[in-house]
């Protein structure tokens, strides 16, 4: 498939995604999956490290290296030799991190988290018993969800190397 068709709002399907259990990456991932053109359970097992500040180290936000693995999936070059290209989807993964952080204040997970640093399984607790992953984690796939899918069709029909701010 070419491009982003979108289908149901990717904000609650991204959220119903971390309902089931899935980490924030795997659930915005795999909410654009069938849109790109990619089998959920692929989309589940790409986004798989990324959960929790990438593999549970409070680093960038899952939420947020899912939807750029939509981006680049979408948008990533593929000749080294393509500066333009590379330098258009440098441009749309810094506008969705702009628009998140303004959004969310952050775009760390240890951020998010209330400074929790959940590899720590004293840590990762305090912050489940503080229901900071319904609260921070939700909010967070929800609106990164319906950030990305609000650029992804203004992106739409833009020729490689095109400006994204619009």
């Amino acid at each position: 498939m070419d491009g982003f068709q979108s289908g149901e709002p990717k904000a609650a399907a991204a959220e119903a995604n971390l309902n089931d259990g899935f980490g924030c990456a795997q659930s915005v991932f795999a909410a654009f999956a069938e849109d790109i053109g990619m089998d959920r359970e692929t989309a589940l097992r790409i986004a798989g490290p990324f959960g929790g500040g990438i593999g549970g180290t409070g680093r960038t936000c899952g939420a947020v290296t899912g939807a750029l693995m939509v981006i680049g999936y979408l948008y990533g070059r593929t000749d080294p030799e393509d500066a333009e290209t590379k330098l258009a989807n440098n441009a749309r993964v810094q506008e969705l991190m702009a628009l998140v952080e303004d959004r969310e204040g952050t775009t760390l997970c240890r951020e998010i988290l209330n400074g929790y640093d959940i590899s720590d399984p004293e840590q990762h607790e305090l912050a489940r018993q503080e229901g900071l992953f319904e609260t921070g984690c939700q909010k967070t796939v929800g609106d990164t969800a319906e950030i990305l899918e609000a650029l992804l069709t203004r992106w739409q029909g833009a020729a490689p190397g095109s400006s994204v701010q619009g």
